[in-house]
């Protein structure tokens, strides 16, 4: 839904504001969240690709998909199916209160790309270290 208009309303995030954080990581309040949000989490029955260009940076069946309220359905893939060795850290670091922390890739110039959450909620300790692509492919 598009904020200001019908659906959840949304608010932005504020408990952290930009400023340096641990390990000189950048936090920002980029996390928009919905007023009432209902998130499940299940095992992908498809394959996931992740490309960028004719470089593969990840190949699995083992995805875990989450579906949040207002979002678009996303993909975790377990990082042993991700070509960490083609990515690098970013210093972008978010913060959203219902998954805690998340740590961005990037990929050549393009920048923040991908994220994981080390540390999420009890109930969704399922993502827990598995990465997140903005673009992926199902097959």
């Amino acid at each position: 839904p598009k904020r200001g208009g019908s659906g959840p309303k949304w608010r932005k995030n504020t408990v952290f504001r930009a400023k340096n954080g641990p390990s000189g990581h950048v936090l920002s309040n980029l996390c928009w969240i919905a007023d009432l949000i209902s998130a499940s989490l299940s095992p992908q029955p498809r394959r996931v690709r992740v490309r960028a260009g004719d470089t593969v940076l990840a190949d699995t069946t083992r995805a875990m998909e989450l579906r949040e309220g207002g979002y678009p359905p996303r993909q975790y893939l377990p990082a042993e199916d991700v070509r960490l060795d083609l990515l690098t850290s970013s210093n972008t670091v978010t913060h959203c209160p219902y998954k805690g922390d998340a740590r961005y890739y990037s990929f050549g110039g393009r920048t923040d790309i991908a994220w994981r959450y080390d540390q999420p909620p009890a109930e969704l300790q399922a993502i827990a270290g598995r990465i997140a692509f903005y673009r992926v492919e199902l097959d």
